[in-house]
């Protein structure tokens, strides 16, 4: 552990005292002692930096204050700072291993207002920034992609919904029990998805499919239900 420290140490060297007050902030919001987490930003906002570390502090305080303004209820007072803000990162920023200066809470919550003020396309682009290829944003892979599945079936986009379904089952199919119902549901609406692709397609031709359509729908309900006990 401790030769991990070191590295991880020097990587934020200058930057203690903010990361400190930083991540105080995110506690304090997501306990929901907001009041505390906006006096805390504001210390943030007034340290005295040197002007390699101001830029990112001040991004730290306006993703703090986002934080806050979430939840409050307040997305489009909380999409606006983060907009003022440069959370885009370098390849070389990404490959350092820091959740900090990357900015990653940030980014996940610019890309789910953006979903919540209805700017679809804007939120995938966001959602679409999170990978697997980098350590620290492994926690908000799996979310990402239900997410983007999200925005993908409201358009109708049924196989890149289909894609991102799958994708979530095989990442998360050894999840801790808590997380198998996500899983489970993830199996349904993967079939459900299956049939409405289906409808999709025969709906662009001149042919009633309604009756086989309904028969459809019902194996694919019937075989989730089974899907589902065997997890």
């Amino acid at each position: 552990m401790q030769e991990l420290a070191g590295p991880f140490t020097a990587l934020h060297e200058g930057l203690h005292d903010a990361l400190g007050l930083y991540v105080l902030g995110h506690l304090e919001a997501r306990a929901e002692n907001l009041d505390a987490a906006s006096r805390t930003a504001d210390r943030l906002a007034r340290l005295k930096m040197n002007p390699a570390g101001s830029g990112l502090v001040d991004d730290w305080s306006r993703g703090l204050l986002a934080h806050v303004a979430w939840r409050q209820g307040r997305k489009d007072q909380a999409l606006a700072m983060l907009e003022g803000a440069q959370l885009e990162v370098s390849w070389a920023q990404r490959l350092a291993p820091s959740p900090f200066l990357c900015h990653n809470f940030e980014r996940y919550l610019r890309a789910q207002l953006l979903e919540m003020v209805g700017r679809d396309e804007d939120s995938l682009g966001w959602y679409e920034c999170v990978t697997g290829d980098f350590v620290h944003e492994v926690v908000f892979l799996a979310p990402s992609y239900l997410q983007r599945v999200q925005l993908f079936d409201r358009r109708g986009d049924y196989a890149k919904a289909r894609e991102f379904y799958q994708r979530f089952i095989a990442l998360w199919s050894g999840a801790d029990s808590a997380q198998l119902s996500a899983v489970g549901a993830a199996k349904q609406r993967l079939m459900r998805l299956g049939a409405a692709a289906f409808a999709s397609l025969m709906g662009n031709l001149d042919v009633d499919f309604s009756s086989v359509l309904d028969f459809i729908n019902g194996q694919c309900l019937g075989y989730s239900s089974c899907v589902a006990s065997w997890v």
